[in-house]
C-alpha cells in the first residue's frame, strides 16, 4: 500500500471515523511501516482540545485550532 493513501487516512482512522475497509487497510500497513506509525504518533500530538482562556469564547479557540490545522495540510 502506498504510505501517501495511507497518511490521507491516518486522520479519519485517529478519529475512529474510517470504515472498516479503510481502518483495516491502515491497520496492516502501520504493522510493516514505521514511518506511517510516526506520522499517526504526530497527529495524536498535534491535536489539542481547545481551552478557554478568558479572552476567547470557545468559538474562536475552536477556529484557531481549525486555522493550525488548516495551515499544516
Amino acid at each position: 500500500m502506498n504510505c501517501k493513501i495511507i497518511e490521507d487516512l491516518l486522520p479519519l482512522y485517529h478519529d475512529g471515523l474510517a470504515s472498516d475497509e479503510s481502518r483495516a487497510l491502515v491497520e496492516e500497513h502501520l504493522e510493516t511501516c514505521e514511518r506511517c506509525r510516526l506520522k499517526l504518533a504526530e497527529i495524536g500530538a498535534d491535536i489539542k482540545a481547545p481551552v478557554y482562556d478568558g479572552e476567547n469564547s470557545f468559538a474562536e479557540s475552536l477556529e484557531k485550532i481549525g486555522n493550525k490545522l488548516f495551515q499544516k495540510k
